[in-house]
């Protein structure tokens, strides 16, 4: 198990180096995981990657450090008045030791401290291991009908945590 001190925490406009890298490495490990592609991802300007590690724009990104070594991530969207959990990644050398759970804490904390009262998630039906995950965390399978993001795949779940 890797070991170190953690920091959890959003980003900032001097991480958007970092951000740019963890999210290209995040969509090269697991790309059916997200609905944007790696090549969209690397379109992307930098002055937009500053904007988002900055919280100027979409998705509001919270980070994990190991040591000063960015090793997952997780975003948060405003969609029709409700905050939706996205872009969820750890990088597969730090997996099952916590981090995702943190990730996931810290997501909850910033929604509540915008005053929105359940998180919202959408994961692929056939992702066993992160549907597991969300249970652990308070999610709950419900309804696909309503109040999530667009999704990108039919066969999502939708999951929903009250905070």
């Amino acid at each position: 198990m890797p070991e170190g001190a953690l920091s959890i925490r959003l980003t900032a406009l001097e991480d958007w180096q970092i951000l740019k890298q963890i999210r290209l490495a995040s969509l090269r490990d697991a790309p059916s995981a997200f609905v944007q592609t790696h090549a969209q991802a690397s379109a992307i300007s930098d002055q937009e990657w500053q904007d988002r590690a900055a919280g100027l724009s979409e998705p509001r990104i919270i980070m994990a450090f190991i040591d000063g070594k960015a090793v997952g991530m997780i975003g948060g969207i405003r969609y029709e008045g409700e905050f939706n959990m996205a872009s969820m990644w750890v990088s597969p050398e730090f997996r099952q030791i916590g981090i995702a759970s943190k990730l996931i804490t810290g997501l909850k904390t910033f929604a509540r401290n915008q005053g929105y009262i359940q998180l919202i998630l959408q994961v692929a039906a056939a992702n066993n291991a992160a549907i597991q995950c969300y249970l652990r965390q308070g999610f709950q399978l419900c309804d696909n009908s309503a109040g999530a993001a667009p999704s990108f795949d039919d066969n999502d779940r939708k999951m929903v945590c009250l905070l």
